[in-house]
């Protein structure tokens, strides 16, 4: 087996999972009606953040590395 594509794949998952780890997150935005009397309207607006575990970034993280780890073991 060749082992150069293990270690491109196993780059991909680390720097993917550098990203996951260091960016907030998307924010989905919802307006909820707070009061409304007749001329007047009174709303909210908020964001809420999309969760994302930092357990399965972990996860991602320590197989990119082992994937990196297998592939150069292979080529040498």
């Amino acid at each position: 087996m060749y082992a150069k594509p293990l270690i491109q794949v196993g780059i991909a998952l680390i720097f993917l999972a550098i990203v996951a780890f260091t960016y907030k997150g998307a924010g989905v935005g919802t307006r909820e009606q707070g009061v409304q009397i007749w001329p007047v309207r009174a709303g909210i607006d908020a964001m809420k953040a999309l969760a994302r575990s930092p357990v399965a970034t972990g996860l991602v993280f320590v197989s990119g590395i082992g994937l990196v780890a297998f592939g150069a073991r292979k080529t040498s």
